[in-house]
């Protein structure tokens, strides 16, 4: 599953993030990726985002 990639809040374009929502768990996964990664692996735990 693609993940969909935020432009990073400095700016750079170095880095952003990759958003996957599990709406059932009502939970978010994030990750650090290059810019161009947009499938991201580095996910960090889930955090609530409701």
């Amino acid at each position: 599953m693609q993940k969909l990639c935020n432009k990073d809040p400095t700016g750079k374009g170095i880095h952003c993030f990759c958003i996957d929502i599990d709406a059932q768990r009502g939970v978010k996964k994030c990750c650090k990726c290059n810019l161009w990664n947009v499938q991201g692996n580095d996910w960090t735990e889930d955090a609530d985002f409701r």
